[in-house]
């Protein structure tokens, strides 16, 4: 009897060739997936860490204290950032203007308010905020939830599913550059106070997170949270900003850390929203609401002063967004020094020393980044002009809903989801 014969399984084994290809599939399927995470680690330290400098791995913190990068660098990072040719002589001409626009409107409330001047009634009303940090959340969930109402019965963009937990944030870091408030992730973290431990986390606000220790809100930090403060940041971060865009994002990218690093690359697009949700729920009246009913005040002149303050806070923060643009360009190109940047936002904005030094700091670290809020702002009522020169009787929703979805360079979403051109901003 042969060899074979006796060995009736030998043809059910793999022969040498088979067991060889088998070898080779499974190192391919080991290298593809070594491939796939070094390309999400290259794609972040790239996103983190740019020829020109972009800004810093943990959004604002990294080492040193950054320096001017100079006009031809500037322009060059603006462009790439904008999706557009742009000029930084330009932007800081058309921030100028704008803040010029908002500064006559902010006296006109001013003097409604009985006030002399638009910074004097500002110091008056920052001084009117809640009297706890528990009352200061308590406040913020009040406000994200009116404005998820107001959201909804103005129809003006598709809500997602998932709410939002406001938790205090205790973090050094943050309270280094005065980070009141921020989304992340399905939360809203809010600053409260200077920590007595340098460890850095996000908490129940009804419990300490382990390993941090007990701290107080301090009245600077509760005066920086106003009562006319909180709803425009509610607004930003939340119904309908941040949170919406975010939101419709997860829903087309599954990958936490692909949505982050396009969150990094694509400041201009998420900023420009949240503070085109300012910008759209002051155009919409959100902000002469009745705080209880939702009945417009034009009609109780009680409640009159309180739209004219909940209004000024609305303009106030659109002022220093259009500020902060006006002064990155010039600091980045040296038309101004450190020293006259911390000066205009003491006087400009009423910021104490500290917090104008901090803003100064991050427009060092980060170039671009504090005026992409204003670039971002501008390319999309450009688009929404456009659009609605072509559907002059579709509802605002259509337009939310088409423009949000994956982040790009606003100019590259003008094209591919609308079918139009942007204009170039040079000069």
């Amino acid at each position: 009897m042969s060899k074979a014969q006796s060995d009736p399984d030998r043809e059910k084994r793999p022969t040498g060739t088979q067991r060889r290809w088998a070898k080779w599939a499974v190192l391919g399927l080991l290298l593809f997936a070594v491939l796939t995470g070094l390309q999400v680690w290259i794609a972040e330290q790239a996103s983190e860490s740019p020829a020109i400098p972009e800004g810093p791995a943990a959004r604002g913190l990294p080492a040193g204290e950054g320096s001017p990068i100079g006009r031809e660098r500037y322009d060059e990072l603006l462009s790439r950032k904008a999706g557009i040719v742009m000029s930084s002589m330009e932007l800081a001409r058309r921030a100028e203007a704008r803040c010029l626009e908002l500064d006559q409107e902010l006296e006109t409330l001013a003097e409604q308010l009985g006030e002399t001047s638009w910074r004097q009634a500002f110091e008056s009303l920052s001084r009117v905020h809640p009297p706890s940090r528990e009352e200061v959340l308590e406040t913020y969930r009040r406000e994200i939830e009116r404005a998820r109402s107001a959201v909804l019965d103005l129809d003006l963009v598709t809500l997602p599913e998932r709410g939002v937990t406001v938790v205090e944030i205790h973090n050094p870091a943050f309270q280094q550059y005065f980070s009141l408030a921020m989304y992340l992730d399905g939360r809203l973290a809010v600053t409260l106070g200077s920590p007595k431990s340098d460890q850095s986390s996000i908490g129940d606000p009804s419990a300490e997170p382990a390993g941090s220790t007990e701290h107080a809100a301090d009245e600077s930090y509760l005066r920086n949270h106003c009562r006319i403060c909180i709803p425009p940041l509610a607004v930003h971060e939340i119904y309908p900003g941040h949170h919406v865009a975010f939101e419709r994002l997860a829903a087309i990218l599954d990958d936490p850390s692909a949505r982050r690093v396009i969150h990094r690359r694509e400041g201009i697009y998420h900023e420009g929203w949240g503070l085109y949700a300012e910008q759209l729920m002051l155009e919409q009246g959100y902000y002469d609401l009745n705080e209880q009913s939702g009945e417009a005040l034009g009609q109780q002149s009680e409640k009159q002063r309180d739209a004219t303050e909940r209004r000024f806070g609305a303009l106030r923060m659109l002022y220093l967004r259009a500020l902060r643009a006006w002064i990155d360009p010039l600091l980045h190109s040296g038309e101004i020094d450190r020293g006259e940047a911390e000066r205009w936002y003491r006087e400009k904005a009423l910021m104490t020393p500290t917090a104008a030094r901090s803003e100064v700091q991050r427009h060092l670290k980060d170039p671009v980044m504090k005026a992409s809020y204003f670039v971002g702002l501008e390319q999309i009522l450009q688009l929404r002009a456009i659009w609605r020169g072509e559907h002059p009787e579709a509802p605002l929703k259509a337009f939310h809903d088409q423009f949000l979805g994956r982040p790009r360079p606003i100019p590259e979403v003008a094209r591919s989801s609308f079918g139009v051109e942007l204009a170039e901003a040079g000069g």
